[in-house]
């Protein structure tokens, strides 16, 4: 003997159960997708220092903590590289939100490697003429013993190589971008092509939208 049909009423609510189990199981994982940060490495944590930007507005490491932030390393005098970072950590600038929502602010710092010349009013012209947004961007330059300290607590470095022609510097320093997480932990090391903008604002993006770290 068969048993009977389930009625259209026991068919609905046992689709309406099925579809809430679905729900409560599934909406956690997704959650942490789209939450949860890339397993980012640890490296070393951001070197302390006490820097200007191009304003003169004194700026400390500590001042940093709680943002996610890009950094990278030029000078103005710089022929070729500089200008095309410069032009890169412009279009991240541009493409990364300011605050993802529930997030924290994302924030560039660029450090010059060429101090001596590099001054607060050197920076801001560098800026003014390629018209960058500077509300969440800072250029940094101090003393040139303490900005070689600085460039060194990066785990990265600057050599002086000589001079060009004009008596340009010829400075070979980082091309990558560094991202640092708002408890000022360097997560990482990248490079300045296509590929390595996609995967640096991929990055910065997710670890500003779960809060930083």
């Amino acid at each position: 003997m068969t048993g009977a049909s389930p009625s259209p009423a026991m068919f609905q609510r046992r689709w309406a159960w099925g579809l809430f189990t679905v729900l409560i199981l599934g909406l956690p994982a997704l959650g942490v997708w789209w939450r949860t940060p890339p397993d980012l490495p640890r490296h070393a944590p951001m070197p302390g220092f006490d820097l200007v930007d191009q304003s003169g507005t004194p700026l400390a490491t500590s001042e940093l903590r709680g943002d996610v932030v890009l950094v990278d390393f030029i000078f103005t005098r710089c022929p070729d590289v500089c200008p095309l970072l410069t032009a890169q950590a412009d279009r991240l600038e541009q493409g990364l939100p300011d605050r993802p929502l529930l997030g924290v602010p994302i924030r560039l710092v660029s450090i010059t490697v060429d101090p001596a010349y590099d001054t607060p009013a050197v920076l801001a012209e560098y800026a003014a003429v390629r018209g960058l947004d500077l509300s969440r961007w800072q250029f940094l330059t101090g003393d040139p013993t303490t900005v070689q300290q600085v460039i060194a607590g990066f785990q990265t470095m600057a050599d002086r190589l000589g001079d060009g022609p004009e008596g340009i510097p010829n400075i070979a320093h980082s091309e990558r971008f560094l991202l640092v997480d708002a408890q000022g932990v360097i997560r990482g090391y990248y490079r300045s092509d296509e590929e390595g903008l996609r995967e640096v604002a991929r990055d910065a993006h997710r670890l500003a939208r779960s809060g930083g770290s």
